[in-house]
């Protein structure tokens, strides 16, 4: 065998190789474009960054959907940040994004589960006289002092 051949007939492995981890067939109880998307969100769990993907014709071809099909799911993996395309080479798996939480978290938690250290800085703080409405509110005569902080510096690093 030549060299183009060789070439040629490891990436036919390859491809047929990456093509049996995935299911035989879609349902016919759903649409079959957001099944193929959910069979390929799967599968990008399993590869690597760069990894590539089958070609769309392959998977065409495999679950007996129209190009078209493929073509919209690998989009709207795309449009999520789990693929990118180039043009005339495939599709491959890109490199993970931070994703945000469904719930809302404090500061201190995001910096937690991100492996940082969170902490916060006062810039200044000094006593001063309460205004007659902040002595009002606190329940506090009009003479009492009041302290007064500058909005603190929230880091990521911890102080210091």
């Amino acid at each position: 065998m030549d060299g183009l051949g060789y070439t040629f007939a490891m990436k036919a492995r390859r491809h047929g190789a990456l093509l049996a981890l995935l299911p035989s067939k879609l349902s016919d109880q759903r649409p079959k474009g957001a099944q193929l998307q959910e069979i390929l969100e799967g599968f990008i769990e399993t590869l690597e960054p760069g990894g590539r993907l089958p070609a769309e014709r392959l998977l065409a071809e495999r679950y007996g959907v129209a190009r078209a099909t493929v073509t919209q799911a690998i989009e709207e993996l795309a449009g999520k940040g789990l693929v990118y395309r180039v043009h005339g080479s495939g599709t491959f798996v890109a490199e993970p994004k931070f994703r945000q939480p469904q719930t809302l978290t404090s500061f201190t938690e995001d910096m937690r589960a991100r492996g940082m250290t969170p902490g916060s800085i006062v810039l200044t703080q000094e006593l001063i006289p309460a205004s007659r409405r902040a002595a009002s509110r606190a329940w506090r005569r009009p003479t009492s002092a009041a302290c007064r902080c500058t909005p603190c510096s929230r880091s990521a690093g911890g102080c210091g």
